[in-house]
């Protein structure tokens, strides 16, 4: 099951590098990744963001990741 991550910041000083550390932090390896622009208004609906209604499509399908062999 892929793990679905949205991620956004209101201004264009504002960066998702703490949004980042929690997910590395929580174990969440190689999530799909749904990134609005900085700026995107909070005050749109979460359905009329571009990335978050990307969220709501069919699921996708990703290709396995290939682990090097040690």
């Amino acid at each position: 099951m892929a793990n679905l991550v949205y991620k956004r910041v209101s201004t264009d000083q504002q960066s998702t590098d703490r949004q980042d550390l929690v997910l590395d932090e929580a174990g969440i390896e190689d999530p799909v990744v749904f990134e609005e622009q900085a700026g995107t208004s909070s005050r749109l609906h979460p359905l009329q963001r571009p990335k978050f209604g990307e969220t709501q499509g069919p699921p996708r399908v990703r290709e396995p990741r290939q682990h090097p062999r040690a």
